[in-house]
């Protein structure tokens, strides 16, 4: 779990994701059952240096762009 905690937040700091993405790449995960949801907070938290606000930010444009067909695509894609 560490080291997806790292990557996730290298790849935040590099600008090469932008929080929402990583909130639905967590969600594609939880679907896919390699992480639980009750990591999502944790990951979230590291991810945005604990700022809360930053979190509360992501998971809002997260909601307002992603469904539960979008994750089952995704993760019929990673499939192929």
């Amino acid at each position: 779990m560490e080291t997806l905690k790292k990557h996730l937040r290298d790849k935040f700091m590099a600008g090469e994701s932008e929080g929402y993405e990583i909130v639905i790449a967590l969600l594609t995960l939880v679907k896919a059952e390699k992480i639980g949801e009750e990591d999502i907070l944790d990951i979230l938290m590291f991810v945005h240096f604990d700022n809360l606000k930053g979190v509360l930010s992501s998971l809002v444009k997260a909601s307002e762009l992603v469904d539960d067909d979008m994750i089952d695509d995704i993760i019929k894609s990673a499939g192929r």
